[in-house]
């Protein structure tokens, strides 16, 4: 059995010397990401501390002849693992649980049993093993709380008494003008600017200092006026730009403000266009993970909403569930129908719960929202598909109101408001009559 002796001595913070019987060595940086250089060349170790993952890679050789020799000869010594380039890829089958591993080196499939061994011991490969057969398991329950979840989805409904309190009490904002900066010109400023001037311009052997002072004396009232008047335009013509911004851009708020408060007025006393428009916007928005459509009707003045829903088909539901196992693998089955028809029930009241949200939130005036989901199915009495009511639900406001949306179960939701619902012991929806 051989052995490997070394020692290391921290010369600074960041810095060791290494000691071994291949000589001697350095390495530097911190721990998680060094670089070492020794006898047999430079090395990168980029890990992250407390996990065990870490990669090594060669930058630089000072033999390359024995790298060669060293890892043909002995393939499984712990020099030779350390510079191999091992690639792991993991797939699993979502539908059945079958694990897929591929260890290559280069590009070639690893046969050799003992580095097989090592790698499947390896702290970094149980890990990414472990967090494949998580991801497969969160990807399969996602597909189905994706839809059984829409209820959760739904927004409380507006404080339409603070809204109109905003309504009344909301000012107009103001355009903040900008204040002109430029400094006033100064006399002395000007005097030591003609000085300047007068050191570049005037010369001569005699006199030249008294020269150049009557240069200056000569100018500087002329220079100052003039730049004080130049100064004065632009100040002048700087206000008068901020005056018309100011006039512009306050009237563009002012009528901002204006519109937005005559829009929410409206939301308040809606004439049957307005609402069938506010309807439209809200409805054409829904994004749902599955295919539906709805229609609806107003009644009495906007206080009375009838929503018609096309449902989705149960056949378009996840047929699979999965479990992690005590070994750790995933175990992946088909649904019972009674469990299939129970995701179905959950997800279609709960679209009622949420499309009723948003209709309510169209306007104030809306009191009471009667939901109605249909779906396409075989009439044995005349051999045809047709479509076939689930259920229907009226939502009064106040109790909808009450609705904690992220903690309810919506098939039990509908059944406290008038409903009408018939569904057996083994969650199969029997045709109903709408309201």
């Amino acid at each position: 059995m051989g052995f490997r002796l070394q020692r290391s001595i921290r010369i600074a913070k960041g810095v060791r010397l290494n000691i071994s019987k291949s000589g001697l060595g350095v390495s530097v940086g911190p721990r998680g990401a060094k670089l070492s250089v020794g006898p047999r060349g430079a090395y990168s170790h980029l890990g992250i501390p407390g996990t065990g993952l870490s990669v090594r890679s060669k930058i630089a050789s000072n033999s390359p002849t024995e790298k060669t020799s060293r890892t043909s000869n002995n393939p499984d010594s712990t020099e030779a693992a350390a510079e191999r380039t091992i690639t792991v890829d993991i797939s699993i089958d979502d539908e059945n649980g079958n694990e897929d591993i591929r260890i290559s080196e280069h590009g070639r499939e690893v046969r050799d049993e003992s580095i097989l061994r090592r790698i499947r011991r390896d702290p970094g490969f149980k890990e990414k093993l472990r967090r494949a057969r998580e991801k497969t398991h969160a990807g399969i329950k996602e597909k189905t709380e994706v839809l059984t979840q829409i209820h959760t989805w739904s927004e409380p409904l507006p404080d339409w008494e603070k809204i109109a309190e905003q309504i009344e009490t909301t000012e107009p904002e103001r355009w903040e003008r900008q204040s002109f900066t430029e400094p006033k010109p100064d006399k002395e400023g000007i005097r030591s600017e003609l000085q300047q001037e007068a050191d570049r311009l005037v010369k001569g052997l005699f006199g030249r200092r008294k020269k150049r002072r009557l240069y200056v004396e000569q100018r500087v009232e002329k220079s100052w006026s003039d730049a004080l008047t130049r100064w004065e335009g632009r100040k002048s013509s700087f206000e008068r730009i901020q005056d018309e911004l100011e006039t512009s851009e306050n009237g563009k708020l002012l009528q901002e403000l204006t519109d937005w408060k005559h829009e929410m007025n409206r939301m308040f006393a809606p004439d049957a266009a307005y609402l069938e428009d506010r309807l439209e916007d809200l409805f054409s928005a829904i994004q749902l993970p599955v295919d539906f459509s709805i229609s609806y009707e107003i009644r009495k003045h906007g206080e009375l909403l009838y929503l018609d829903v096309d449902l989705p088909e149960i056949e378009d539901y996840p047929a699979k569930k999965s479990q992690i196992l005590k070994s750790g693998k995933v175990s992946i089955k088909d649904k019972t129908g009674k469990d299939k028809k129970l995701d179905y029930l959950r997800s279609v009241t709960g679209i009622s719960v949420y499309f009723a949200s948003i209709a309510f939130s169209a306007s104030p005036v809306i009191r009471e929202i009667a939901v109605s989901g249909y779906s396409q199915r075989l009439n044995k009495a005349s051999g045809n598909i047709e479509n076939e009511y689930l259920y229907s639900v009226k939502y009064d406001k106040d109790k909808f109101s009450t609705l904690n949306f992220e903690h309810i179960e919506p098939e039990l939701t509908l059944q406290a408001f008038e409903h009408r619902i018939d569904i057996t012991g083994t969650f199969d929806m029997r045709p109903i009559i709408p309201f």
